[in-house]
């Protein structure tokens, strides 16, 4: 199950990567104007509910693929320490070349924090997609 999970979230970080770089990653076609995306995360993660209007999405749906997009709503409400590293472990692309020890300190946490809380969210999100499949 987990593994099954971990290939939606491979594709939600993809699309989710996207939305923030834009189509090209290089501009705002249908994300937020053109930053690294570790500045971004950053960003988010400092200003979390800070009410940024220019960089809030304009867009109500903007995952094209069916299991990003359940990804997105079952990640929905998920705690901040486990959002954090389900952006950073997903959406960072591994061109990038970082290790997670790299990823970990950069969000503030040690490196097993960041294996716990990202199994934690899997979990989450496990949950969630089985309370939606369930009539």
């Amino acid at each position: 199950m987990i593994e099954a999970i971990n290939a939606m979230c491979r594709i939600w970080g993809i699309q989710k990567r996207r939305i923030i770089t834009g189509r090209s990653g290089i501009g705002h076609e249908d994300g937020w104007p053109q930053a690294t995306i570790l500045a971004k995360i950053k960003e988010m993660q400092e200003n979390a509910g800070a009410g940024d209007e220019q960089r809030r999405q304009h867009f109500a749906e903007t995952y094209t693929h069916e299991d990003a997009l359940r990804v997105h709503r079952a990640a929905t409400g998920m705690p901040e320490e486990l959002g954090t590293v389900l952006l950073v472990h997903y959406v960072v692309p591994h061109s990038f070349e970082m290790t997670v020890r790299q990823k970990s300190k950069i969000i503030n946490q040690s490196t097993r924090e960041y294996w716990t809380n990202l199994d934690r969210a899997h979990h989450w999100i496990a949950a969630r997609l089985s309370s939606q499949d369930s009539p």
